[in-house]
């Protein structure tokens, strides 16, 4: 199931020109654009070096680093997975975490972008008001074994763009789950503890990549 909800990724990667007109506030349709548009881009660039990507995993890290991270709105999703411990850590220890979630997130789900293609993801239009600041996006994939797994994906305008916060997989929130993992591992460890394990899971899955 994890690697299932770290698939979400993939379709993330925001195609040049979808986000918005300079001159007008950013529209629900926007948001169901950019998430299709780039499913088909990055999803493409894959497939056309498939083995390389599966040889040296690190060109897939550069290559979600480059185009996934400035369209996801990492500090506001560790806030969220974080919950009411966000506000009992400092600046500097809020910065170390939202650092490392992301790179964990981007190493951890890295090869199960190997795993999908444009034609196994269908779409629902975009229902919401024009003036919506925060919207659903609703999809499923065809794995190829049972039924279509539906995944939905929340985004919210940020600095005038929309960007991804959340998404539920067969209705299991990301944020949701890794917000009781973390409060488990901060009540045990303490806020500098759990950095510390943060900070080695993500040597580790640069590790298995590398």
């Amino acid at each position: 199931m994890r690697r299932s909800v770290f698939a979400w990724l993939v379709l993330l990667l925001v195609a040049p020109g979808v986000l918005r007109a300079a001159d007008s506030a950013p529209q629900p349709q926007q948001a169901e654009a950019i998430i299709k548009n780039t499913a088909q881009t990055v999803l493409a660039s894959i497939n056309q070096d498939k083995q390389a990507y599966h040889q040296h995993p690190q060109k897939l890290y550069e290559l979600v680093d480059k185009q996934v991270l400035p369209h996801v709105d990492a500090t506001y999703m560790t806030r969220l997975a974080l919950g009411r411990y966000w506000h009992q850590a400092n600046d500097q220890q809020r910065k170390e975490i939202t650092e490392s979630f992301t790179k964990l997130l981007v190493r951890t789900y890295a090869d199960t972008l190997l795993q999908y293609s444009t034609d196994q993801i269908q779409w629902a239009p975009v229902r919401a008001n024009p003036n919506a600041q925060d919207v659903t996006v609703r999809s499923s994939v065809n794995t190829g074994s049972g039924s279509p797994v539906p995944m939905h994906y929340r985004l919210r305008v940020n600095d005038g763009q929309w960007q991804v916060y959340d998404v539920t997989v067969g209705g299991i929130s990301l944020v949701t789950t890794y917000r009781s993992s973390f409060a488990d591992l901060i009540q045990q460890q303490g806020m500098d503890g759990f950095i510390k394990t943060l900070r080695k899971k993500v040597e580790q899955a640069t590790a298995k990549g590398s």
